[in-house]
């Protein structure tokens, strides 16, 4: 066999793959950018209390549930750590990757989770707060359960007060 015609197929493959290699570094990277730039515009526009914006940030889900509220103001005061933000903490961020069935066929997801430790000092008690980074129809967008605060520290305390004196 010529060697000089497998070492030019040797070198081509390495060069093209090393291209692909290339190419989805570069689009790691940018979706990392465009993650940090959502985070960024989100804390942001809840740190100058710029509610459109922030719901701007959010998933249809989000948007369509701060509609159940008076203003956007009030949706955000009661369901996201308004003051935590407002007070420079970043999230604590983590990948996420999630696998279902659904309608009979398996369903991956995967992307960014972020989070706050929040604390109620009348209670001594703290919950997480949590959200993720979807992408949805190419865009990134912020999802979260749109719950009140006060009805997760609720949900916390009621099997204490509940629960049974200890005999």
């Amino acid at each position: 066999m010529n060697r000089i015609p497998f070492l030019i197929l040797v070198v081509g493959l390495t060069f093209f793959s090393g291209k692909a290699e290339v190419k989805d570094e570069i689009t790691k990277l940018e979706e990392e950018l465009q993650q940090a730039q959502l985070r960024k515009r989100f804390t942001d526009a809840i740190t100058n209390e710029e509610w459109e914006i922030a719901l701007d940030c959010c998933s249809e889900r989000v948007v369509s549930e701060s509609e159940n509220y008076d203003t956007k103001e009030l949706f955000f005061l009661q369901t996201v750590p308004v003051a935590v933000i407002k007070n420079g903490k970043t999230f604590s961020i983590g990948r996420y990757h999630m696998s279902r069935m659904e309608n009979g066929l398996l369903t991956r997801e995967e992307g960014i989770s972020l989070a706050f430790q929040i604390s109620n000092s009348a209670t001594s008690l703290s919950i997480n707060w949590r959200a993720k980074m979807r992408k949805i129809d190419g865009d990134w967008k912020i999802d979260f359960e749109p719950i009140p605060l006060s009805k997760q520290f609720e949900d916390l305390l009621n099997p204490m007060i509940n629960a049974e004196p200890q005999k």
